[in-house]
């Protein structure tokens, strides 16, 4: 399944639309105005189906993920290479040099989806290509924690 996040233009708090490969609108993103950054996950209707925070007090950028399906971390490995570590499920996001393109890999080092950020655009969007089922919230969540890594740098 394909997703496209697309940040919406001149926003300010946050706010990203999720479109699958049919253009149709899928998830809503809603960042929340607080002293630690945070965004709201929903599906189309506007029902909460999970949350991102990132983590005040870390040497690298640390996030906090909340979904349905469960909760995970997602911390950068490395201050020099564009990698993150997402525990307890043992899964790994590599990232190329300019950090626009990343493979998110299991435990066992299978590719469970790519994500491309895209480039000439006036708002920040991301095109993700999720290979196993089941993973769309994970690479949603993992999506937003390296434009909000990113865009804090």
């Amino acid at each position: 399944m394909k997703l496209l996040l697309r940040q919406r233009p001149l926003s300010f708090l946050g706010r990203y639309d999720v479109y699958d490969d049919r253009g149709e609108v899928v998830f809503l993103v809603q960042g929340q105005f607080a002293m630690v950054p945070s965004f709201l996950l929903c599906d189309a209707s506007g029902e909460e189906l999970g949350k991102v925070r990132r983590k005040a007090w870390s040497f690298l950028p640390s996030f906090r993920c909340e979904t349905e399906a469960g909760e995970f971390s997602v911390s950068r490995s490395s201050a020099f290479f564009p990698s993150y570590k997402i525990s307890p499920l043992g899964y790994v996001a590599k990232g190329d040099f300019p950090a626009w393109n990343y493979s998110i890999l299991d435990g066992n080092g299978d590719l469970l989806a790519k994500m491309s950020k895209k480039i000439f655009r006036l708002s920040d969007a991301y095109e993700i290509d999720v290979l196993k089922e089941g993973q769309e919230l994970l690479s949603l969540c993992l999506a937003l924690c390296v434009d909000d890594d990113l865009y804090r740098r």
